[in-house]
């Protein structure tokens, strides 16, 4: 389940960058799914763990447990994106999207 929702964010964030707003609204609205994902996969590997509410706090924990580093969302949670740099914000999304598919794909417990 896990994973299918990961693939499906990657589709929607192809889908939206070949749109006429170039991912704009994408990268605005994938913080709250992220989230999500991120309390599901700790969950995943740590089933009794206390998630914390703080969304920085969440995603720190989140790298720790994953080996990730998700420093482009701190950047979008700062909401500094600047029209010049979402190309290559949607493809370090992506990018980290495949890593975190794979990872959660090999994941045993």
């Amino acid at each position: 389940m896990l994973e299918f929702e990961i693939r499906n964010k990657r589709i929607q964030l192809r889908e939206e960058y070949l749109s006429q707003n170039k991912g704009r609204d994408f990268l605005k609205h994938i913080l709250p799914g992220m989230q999500i994902l991120r309390e599901s996969a700790l969950l995943l590997k740590s089933p009794d763990i206390t998630l914390p509410s703080d969304m920085k706090a969440l995603l720190s924990l989140f790298d720790v447990a994953w080996s990730c580093n998700s420093q482009i969302f701190y950047y979008l949670m700062e909401d500094r994106v600047e029209d010049r740099k979402i190309p290559s914000l949607i493809h370090d999304v992506h990018h980290y999207l495949s890593e975190l598919c794979v990872k959660v794909n090999t994941f045993k417990k």
